[in-house]
């Protein structure tokens, strides 16, 4: 399972306790987005050795927000380039149809999309809208 900084500690660590003895790492892109992320440099790249031998049948990538899809992008590029999975999965609770659409169109083997609820449009920065933390507008949706 590979996720952002951000998403290491809680909505990683959350899906990672479903699994027996799963792999974690992650990627801090320092704030980066957008196409950002997928050229800049990172502050930390922890991505767990496997075992001689051992085979990576399933990478998870746990993204909370998938906005554009960059970042999840470049995180399974890193991903795939030293695991070779046989399959990936996308996770994620907040997302736009752009983001879902890029990273159809951007990773191969093409990934399993998981999400909950109905996507958010994005506004012209490449944000969600309405915005993560504004809870009274997703309430009234």
């Amino acid at each position: 399972m590979i996720s952002t900084r951000d998403d290491y500690y809680n909505f990683g660590k959350g899906i990672a306790q479903n699994f027996e003895n799963p792999l974690r790492g992650y990627m801090d892109f320092g704030g980066l987005r957008g196409l950002a992320a997928l050229s800049g440099p990172y502050l930390a790249i922890e991505l767990p050795n496997v075992s001689s031998g051992r085979n990576v049948d399933n990478l998870i990538i746990a993204k909370s927000v998938l906005a554009s899809g960059c970042t999840a992008i470049a995180l399974a590029q890193k991903a795939i380039e030293k695991y070779r999975p046989k399959n990936i999965i996308i996770a994620s609770i907040f997302y736009s149809e752009v983001g879902i659409r890029e990273v159809l169109r951007d990773i191969y083997p093409t990934p399993s999309v998981i999400v909950v609820g109905e996507p958010d449009e994005l506004n012209a920065d490449g944000f969600l809208s309405p915005g993560v933390g504004n809870l009274d507008e997703r309430m009234s949706l």
